[in-house]
């Protein structure tokens, strides 16, 4: 039952609302068996049927669609970030919290503590969401570079992209190595 909850999650046109109609339908033939009530298949389908679906409600269904899963994977996204965004101040302020300690500053400076931090948090944001675009709207700074060129560059550093580029620096050495010992014929 609870599963139905996650459903509208499934971004496939139309499966979703299938899927929530079919284990609506079994629950409700379930609990009609436990009850000891015999329905013909129609009363059960009825039963388990969005109220709201007619031909009209259909063709508005139609229409509404891809707004409705727009909004959905927006809201999602809004709702995901927001637990990013709480999961993230929560490390920052332990972190804080250690260096506080290593610094003697706890138990006797509570109150200072505090307020570094708070200063901190409000002045360098805890976010990695917007501290992400914020690293992108830097690199948009840069003269002369076009957008998709930003981009690039914004997805090569959020990918690891100086770990990657400094191994491939020692793989393209092995390489170049091994191509001027091997002798050609």
């Amino acid at each position: 039952m609870l599963a139905t909850g996650l459903f509208p999650l499934i971004p496939l046109p139309f499966f979703d609302d299938w899927l929530i109609a079919r284990v609506r339908r079994r629950l409700i033939e379930e609990r009609l068996i436990e009850a000891g009530v015999a329905l013909a298949p129609r009363n059960v389908a009825q039963l388990a049927a969005d109220p709201g679906v007619t031909l009209n409600g259909c063709l508005w269904a139609i229409v509404l669609w891809p707004l409705k899963k727009l909004l959905r994977m927006v809201l999602f996204f809004l709702m995901a970030k927001s637990c990013l965004d709480t999961a993230a101040e929560t490390a920052h302020r332990l972190e804080l919290l250690a260096d506080a300690l290593d610094a003697g500053a706890v138990p006797d400076e509570v109150d200072a503590v505090l307020a570094a931090i708070s200063a901190t948090l409000d002045e360098e944001t805890p976010s990695p969401v917007k501290r992400a675009l914020r690293r992108e709207l830097e690199l948009a700074t840069v003269e002369g570079a076009t957008l998709p060129d930003r981009l690039v560059t914004w997805l090569h550093l959020q990918g690891g992209g100086r770990a990657i580029r400094a191994r491939f620096a020692q793989e393209l050495v092995l390489a170049r190595g091994q191509a001027q010992s091997t002798p050609t014929v």
